[in-house]
């Protein structure tokens, strides 16, 4: 197997492609250099070589290929829908604008807003270096943690998007940003009449 993500890449796709795309690309979605991530990093979000399609493709557009060839959208446009669905049995028991501290995990307990809480079962969405710091664990090396943080800017226009993509992927390295999408080419109902976004 190969030693790194870089590595890997390059096997599958060779020097051309991997230099011209998936490292500058990846490497600014994933924040550091492919070479020190694990060879499977990409998983099924990179596609296998397919040399046929390749061709294909150079001569018109291929659809219907790759992990992202159908989207599940509420018909509404409204994506909250699908948390607003699933928190509705506990809505009752769900609150919010609370600051979670301390976790101890012997006594099963939460700090929230300075009082502790007993919880049952407990999902931390932080990052690693965060939970590590909330329930006071003991780990060798903690400084080696690391992790990736990222913006989700959303922009809304009057107008429309003059094109039907979907997303466009950005690996040039002098651009600050790695991915752009328009979510009223996916459902039009995610804008008001008459906008785009």
């Amino acid at each position: 197997t190969a030693p790194s993500f870089h590595a890997s890449l390059t096997a599958v796709w060779g020097p051309t492609l991997t230099e011209q795309f998936f490292r500058p690309y990846n490497e600014k979605m994933w924040g550091r250099r492919l070479s020190s991530l694990p060879p499977d990093c990409g998983a099924r979000f990179i596609p296998k070589a397919a040399p046929d399609l390749v061709r294909l493709g150079a001569e018109r557009p291929v659809h219907g290929y790759g992990y992202n060839r159908i989207f599940v959208y509420p018909k509404s446009g409204r994506i909250q829908e699908l948390a607003d669905r699933l928190a509705a049995p506990f809505a009752d028991r769900i609150r919010f604008k609370i600051k979670a501290g301390q976790i101890d995990l012997n006594r099963r307990t939460i700090s929230l807003n300075g009082s502790a809480q007993i919880y049952d079962a407990l999902i931390h969405t932080g990052a690693l270096p965060h939970v590590i710091e909330n329930c006071d664990l003991k780990v060798d090396r903690v400084d080696l943690l690391d992790c990736v943080g990222l913006i989700n800017l959303r922009v809304g226009f009057q107008g429309a998007i003059k094109m039907d993509d979907h997303w466009h992927y950005v690996p040039d390295p002098e651009v600050p940003f790695f991915r752009v999408g328009y979510p009223a080419n996916i459902n039009p109902n995610t804008c008001p009449s008459g906008c785009a976004s």
